[in-house]
């Protein structure tokens, strides 16, 4: 079974100049929100993985900006920010889209309760 930075390197190319170890922070911070008991181990490294990544996209917004960037232009360089954007909103990246997919996915298998939910 692929471990959760196999996954990530899998899952996130655009990622590829980062380094093992800085990926490793975005997986322990995911696995820090996440808990095997409840996903399983089946799926436990695939969600860590997406929830890594998606952590790993909020930061990399131009310049570490906490919402994504709307529109650019070179000539008198201009950026445009989202003012709607909420940093760690789920649907503001494609792997927190997936992540979120995975834990639905979840919550049909096995109910959530107050003792084994996480975040969402």
């Amino acid at each position: 079974m692929p471990t959760a930075l196999e996954l990530f390197r899998a899952i996130a190319p655009e990622f590829s100049t980062m380094t093992d170890a800085e990926v490793n922070i975005f997986i322990g911070m995911a696995t820090s929100r996440v808990s095997v008991s409840v996903t399983g181990s089946q799926l436990y490294a695939q969600i860590i993985a997406y929830l890594a990544a998606h952590l790993a996209a909020l930061t990399s917004f131009e310049g570490g900006a906490s919402t994504p960037v709307t529109g650019r232009r070179a000539g008198q360089e201009a950026i445009n920010y989202s003012q709607v954007a909420i940093l760690g909103d789920f649907d503001l990246t494609a792997y927190g889209r997936e992540y979120k997919a995975l834990v639905k996915g979840l919550a049909r298998v096995k109910p959530l309760t107050t003792s084994n939910c996480f975040r969402l």
